[in-house]
């Protein structure tokens, strides 16, 4: 089972819980990894905080859920403050 976790307003929001569910997901056997429509290039923050607990996938403000499935990826949880950026562009 795929988890996906949202960086800005999500994970930011409480970094600490957020690291202990990703670490209990994945000890549980679950994938996780954290889709945010920032651009590669906005990315350092993401890589030296969640990106040290999953990989990380940077949609360049494409909708999240056609992003991933263009990957091959399809996620069955998504945790996401916006999750109308699930469906659509920024």
């Amino acid at each position: 089972m795929l988890i996906v976790v949202d960086y800005d307003g999500t994970y930011t929001a409480d970094p600490e819980l957020f690291t202990n569910f990703i670490n209990m997901a994945k000890d549980g056997g679950f994938d996780v990894v954290c889709v945010t429509m920032r651009y590669k290039s906005e990315g350092r923050p993401l890589l030296d905080s969640i990106g040290k607990l999953c990989p990380v996938f940077f949609t360049g403000r494409q909708a999240k859920m056609q992003y991933m499935v263009d990957k091959g990826m399809i996620p069955d949880i998504w945790v996401d403050n916006e999750p109308h950026f699930i469906f659509k562009n920024g």
